[in-house]
């Protein structure tokens, strides 16, 4: 149930009391937790206290973006070299023209968007997620677990396990 961002060590506790008590979330979205109610939600022994926050969670991006897409037309393979924005709508140009116009436009080409469109504010980012199978302790996981990298509860008979991230 939720995310529990764990306060693994004295300054991230420091930083989560900063956060916690600045009220930028409202409660429903975002609490600070003890150890003890932090395990409770988690369904397992967690060592340290953590924010809460309820309403997050697992996306799995294959079904997400099937179900995202139904009704939508799926344009995979175009070279794509700009990127334009017009009157509310989006042009898609390649080498040869126009590849489409719409209102909405989904990049899924990792960090290669920064060739056509710099304008955007992407970074890359590089991790590595692992399937795991589970443990007799960790087969009752209820939340996420975030303490530098991250543990989801168990999805199709398997634990993610994802590295922290670096910039590219």
């Amino acid at each position: 149930s939720g995310l529990l961002q764990m306060a693994v060590d004295p300054a991230e506790a420091a930083r989560q009391a900063i956060i916690a008590e600045s009220g930028v979330l409202p409660e429903a979205m975002l609490r600070a937790v003890g150890a003890a109610e932090a395990s409770a939600l988690a369904g397992c022994h967690v060592p340290y206290p953590a924010l809460h926050f309820p309403q997050a969670g697992v996306l799995e991006p294959r079904r997400y973006c099937a179900r995202a897409a139904d009704g939508s037309a799926v344009i995979t393979g175009a070279a794509v070299t700009e990127l334009l924005s017009d009157g509310g709508r989006w042009r898609l140009i390649g080498h040869a023209g126009e590849i489409v116009t719409a209102d909405v436009v989904v990049l899924a080409n990792a960090g290669e968007a920064r060739a056509f469109a710099p304008e955007l504010s992407l970074l890359a980012r590089r991790g590595q997620i692992s399937a795991a199978p589970p443990t007799a302790h960790s087969r009752h996981l209820r939340a996420v677990l975030n303490y530098g990298g991250a543990i989801t509860p168990l999805i199709e008979g398997h634990h993610y396990v994802g590295a922290t991230f670096a910039p590219a």
